[in-house]
């Protein structure tokens, strides 16, 4: 930070994605990563011994700040996904995608903002909405799930958004970001 309280240089981000067999779906994620409006970030695709296209497609993957780590054989998912261990976790924060998810193209811009309110949480949690394999809106979100603050893990009592959190910010959803610091003690 400078004196003036802004950030010196752009906040960097690392995106995970474990693949087996993606598909079509990956394609999807990819581009759905890759049309970021906050470009500081790098994309990490664990892939884990897929028999359908995804090996050769994820090979054409012309990216200068993506890279495909593949494993020597097929694992169970646990064991693709603790591969994230071996990676070089250098940003500041990370998040773990599924290959049938989708961001919104301005996702690590409001991850960003979220960042920038609640600066001492560890883990943050954004919204989201259910899609059906076409990508269209398949359900809506109930009308009360609105943000939360949580303290502590799931399961701990829910503040309204404006107070403050130490250990993490909620705001109903499956999408995480993990402060690199915190990566460890939440491997669950």
């Amino acid at each position: 930070m400078s004196a003036d309280g802004r950030r010196s240089s752009p906040r960097q981000f690392l995106i995970v994605l474990p693949v087996r067999n993606g598909g079509e779906h990956l394609k999807a994620c990819v581009a759905s990563i890759l049309a970021q409006v906050h470009e500081h970030f790098r994309l990490v695709v664990l892939e884990n011994a897929s028999t359908d296209d995804t090996p050769s497609w994820l090979r054409q993957l012309h990216d200068p700040e993506s890279s495909v780590r593949e494993s020597p054989g097929p694992l169970e998912m646990e064991k693709n996904w603790a591969r994230i261990l071996q990676l070089d976790l250098s940003e500041e924060f990370l998040t773990i995608i599924g290959h049938d998810d989708l961001l919104d193209a301005g996702y690590l811009s409001q991850m960003s903002a979220l960042i920038d309110a609640h600066p001492d949480a560890g883990l943050y949690q954004s919204h989201f909405r259910l899609i059906d394999k076409f990508g269209r809106r398949a359900a809506k979100l109930p009308a009360d799930a609105g943000p939360r603050i949580r303290r502590g893990l799931p399961g701990g009592e829910a503040a309204p958004a404006t107070g403050f959190a130490r250990d993490w910010i909620y705001v109903p959803g499956v999408r995480l970001r993990a402060r690199r610091g915190h990566f460890p003690s939440t491997r669950s």
